[in-house]
């Protein structure tokens, strides 16, 4: 409606002067949602007056959280085979190519680091929420160098710890002298090896999700992190996907060999094929610790975190 300021009286809307003093009049605006007829106005449900942006919990109320707010936690909206195998190469596969370059240079060590650092954070970016890979920067080559080698002790550490019970075990066989008993040593020793590389490999998505070495280790958080579903998920995911493009690349080399020609390009192939199968790890690694961190199971890497080790 429209009401004249002076007098305070309402008039139809679309008066323009006031019929008693002449002065302008101005528009009223309403209440929206104060009317109790039966054409009131925005009467919907909690769940309907949620901002677009915000999180619905299963009741249909709004959970307080913007998804759209740059400042809260990202979350991936691919499936975890589309993810791991069109991540490593995103970009148009710049990085990726750099990347081969670097493990191509890795007799001189600095480029072999700067390849394992790089891979750490493309895992680092893929946990964060990242949807795509992060940019290979050679002017900070001395960080990424710091975070490859980090890495690779953490590497390791990890191979020697989870070959203590199947060498112990190995020493088992020779000692003894019952054949019995040598075979429970083999037995166990397998066992053990097996037991020992999927609990320890849980050190690489917390590392991912962390950023810290001492944190990742601090409060047993990788051994939790051992025993949920989603770090079983991507185990499983990376070495059944590890067999199948490793029988993928054993097939194309053949064939490059009976063409005699295609022998030269084995030698790129083996590179290119190398730094695929590494990122694409990380990759799963990162997605699967983002998939925890939505779940509440972990907490989230945000979005302003740093894709370098601290």
């Amino acid at each position: 409606m429209s009401y004249c300021r002076d007098c305070d009286e309402k008039f139809e809307r679309g008066t323009i002067l006031c019929p008693s003093c002449g002065d302008k009049l101005a528009e009223h605006s309403e209440p929206i949602a104060a009317t109790t007829g039966g054409d009131s106005t925005w009467e919907t449900n909690d769940g309907a007056n949620a901002g677009w942006g915000d999180s619905v919990t299963p009741d249909g109320k709004s959970d307080g959280t913007d998804r759209q707010d740059p400042s809260n936690p990202k979350y991936h909206d691919r499936g975890l085979l589309e993810f791991a195998f069109a991540f490593p190469i995103g970009k148009g596969g710049k990085p990726f190519l750099l990347d081969t370059v670097l493990l191509f240079m890795s007799f001189l060590l600095v480029p072999l680091f700067m390849s394992y650092g790089y891979s750490y954070r493309l895992g680092r970016a893929a946990a964060r929420g990242d949807d795509e890979p992060p940019d290979l920067e050679f002017d900070d080559w001395g960080g990424l160098t710091k975070d490859g080698v980090i890495v690779a002790l953490a590497y390791v550490a990890i191979m020697i710890a989870a070959s203590i019970v199947p060498i112990a075990a190995f020493v088992g066989v020779l000692v003894v002298e019952s054949p019995t008993l040598a075979l429970l040593f083999v037995g166990l020793g397998f066992v053990a090896m097996i037991v020992g590389m999927y609990v320890t490999g849980a050190v690489l998505p917390v590392l991912l999700g962390t950023g810290n070495l001492m944190d990742t280790f601090a409060g047993g958080q990788f051994l939790s992190f051992a025993l949920s579903p989603h770090y079983l998920k991507g185990f499983l995911f990376v070495v059944v996907c590890n067999a199948v493009l490793m029988m993928v690349m054993s097939a194309v080399a053949f064939v490059l060999v009976l063409t005699v020609v295609g022998i030269v390009l084995l030698f790129p192939l083996y590179y290119l094929y190398a730094v695929y199968v590494a990122n694409f790890a990380f990759a799963t690694y990162g997605y699967v610790y983002n998939e925890a961190a939505q779940a509440g199971a972990v907490t989230p890497v945000q979005p302003t975190d740093s894709l370098s080790l601290e």
